[in-house]
């Protein structure tokens, strides 16, 4: 495989994207973040993502399949050693936390116990599964490392809503593009009210996400106008969605938002100052 492809298909991106959520969360409110914090949600996503997506072909014994995954392999190894180390830095409330997400991570790509279906493959809960992981990863997770009384609770609140609403529709493209491909039992947005709408769909969570942050943010803030702009980039992209795209078109240029976002949020903070 290429450095791409590796670099892609080994989660590596979209774990950047997750760990960009929790530094805009951070530069929102005003926390300063631990690295290792950052660094076990970077190596938590690349582990959980590897294993979901590739953990049958892990265990397989066929040499051909194997040699192709060996760095993926390899990469998701020393994730796992990284997560182990940084587990030990975390506080209790926030270990606590992270086993929750563990736990709803895990129902999302195994069986409940007594039943044959996993979560990802329940009608309609695919999509708030993965927005509800990447919430608790990106924002409760980062509000546990702040002093107590220094948060108020309603921006936590608001942002908190946002956050679920933003990966809502970042999620929108995927389900797009595997509609001919995902079984119906699925239940995905596209497969319930068709592409159209679900395009459609993506712009009216996106001007909510916007409005949500005019309550938080002042209309003339650094913070506010690159949630606008960032809005904007991800609405044309929701438009431009379509069952057949490009190679990277989502996995690449729609995970890559958050860390578009986190760099400008970073940026504005440092040159503003």
């Amino acid at each position: 495989m290429s450095i791409a492809d590796i670099y892609i298909k080994s989660s590596l991106h979209v774990s950047l994207a997750v760990v960009s959520f929790a530094i805009i969360t951070g530069l929102e409110l005003g926390i300063i973040l631990p690295l290792s914090v950052l660094f076990f949600i970077f190596f938590s996503t690349v582990v959980s993502y590897n294993v979901t997506k590739y953990g049958w072909v892990f265990i397989q014994s066929l040499s051909g399949r194997k040699a192709r995954l060996n760095q993926i392999l390899g990469i998701t190894t020393l994730s796992a050693a990284g997560l182990a180390a940084t587990a030990f830095m975390l506080s209790i409330p926030e270990l606590l936390l992270a086993i929750l997400l563990s736990i709803l991570t895990a129902s999302y790509a195994l069986p409940l116990p007594g039943d044959q279906i996993n979560l990802r493959n329940r009608f309609g809960m695919k999509i708030f599964i993965i927005a509800l992981v990447w919430t608790g990863a990106t924002v409760w997770l980062p509000i546990l490392t702040a002093a107590r009384g220094t948060l108020i609770i309603s921006d936590v609140a608001i942002l908190s809503v946002q956050r679920f609403l933003f990966v809502v529709v970042l999620t929108l493209p995927f389900d797009i593009r595997d509609l001919s491909n995902d079984h119906p039992t699925l239940g995905t947005v596209p497969q319930l009210i068709g592409v159209k709408k679900t395009r459609l769909l993506g712009v009216i969570l996106l001007t909510i996400c916007v409005l949500l942050g005019l309550i938080i943010h002042s209309p003339s803030g650094e913070a506010f106008i690159i949630l606008a702009i960032i809005s904007i980039l991800t609405g044309v992209l929701i438009l431009r969605s379509m069952t057949s795209q490009s190679r990277w078109f989502a996995s690449f240029w729609v995970e890559g938002v958050p860390i578009l976002w986190a760099l400008l949020l970073s940026g504005a903070s440092i040159f503003l100052q």
